[in-house]
């Protein structure tokens, strides 16, 4: 879980750099195309994914905490359900960057058309 820890930190820091950076550049490459409603939706799905890509980063940080107390707990309440329903979360929120992340890609060639 350690390795899984520190892999997690590291890649949550180059990931948020290279999508601020991607955002940043895919911008600057647009500032001379109109407002119009292509425009408009990759804007909305760049925050969406913004977003979803936060909540993932908290939801993994999170989960992280509650393994590390799954594993040290002996008796008591019962953790494991609370592990399977984060993971479904975790899964769900991973599948929303990826779709988010497609559609971006999709919208940002229909831009440059």
């Amino acid at each position: 879980m350690e390795f899984f820890r520190s892999l997690g930190r590291s890649y949550g820091i180059v990931g948020t750099l290279a999508l601020l950076v991607a955002l940043a550049t895919g911008a600057i490459l647009l500032d001379e195309h109109p407002w119009d409603g292509l425009m408009v939706a990759a804007a909305v799905v760049a925050g969406a994914l913004l977003v979803a890509t936060a909540a993932g980063m908290a939801q993994a940080r999170a989960m992280t905490r509650l393994r590390l107390r799954a594993v040290a707990q002996v008796g008591g309440e019962p953790l494991d359900p609370r592990v399977r329903k984060g993971a479904i979360v975790a899964a769900i929120l991973r599948a929303c960057i990826g779709v988010l992340t497609l559609a971006l890609v999709v919208l940002g060639a229909a831009l440059v058309d």
